[in-house]
């Protein structure tokens, strides 16, 4: 379904994206947290220098929530740029901007 222009595939929804996002940082962070067991794992979380820990754990623990968000705007992204490609093997002429693209296809279809 993901093939046709104009369907979206599974990963057209961001819902779908979120996801997948939230069980790789689970894992990842699960499997730092194993690797290096706790307290070398909270330790790298608070920093180098102890009076910065509070809020270098703050920050820290920020950045690491910030993946969720940065990789469902990524795996998002790559399904539009996918369309894009789609569209250009059709032998339409495909803009980088997504909306152009699908109006253009629109306009060439009719």
């Amino acid at each position: 379904m993901g093939l046709v222009p104009g369907l979206g595939g599974p990963t057209s929804y961001v819902e779908t994206n979120l996801s997948w996002a939230i069980l790789a940082v689970v894992v990842s962070e699960y499997a730092a947290f194993r690797h290096q067991g706790a307290k070398a794992y909270l330790s790298h979380l608070a920093g180098p220098i102890w009076w910065l820990a509070p809020l270098m754990f703050v920050v820290e623990v920020i950045s690491h929530l910030a993946r969720l968000l940065s990789l469902t705007i990524r795996l998002t992204g790559t399904n539009e740029k996918e369309g894009v490609k789609i569209l250009e093997r059709a032998g339409f002429e495909a803009d980088t901007d997504m909306d152009r693209a699908v109006q253009r296809a629109v306009e060439v279809a009719s």
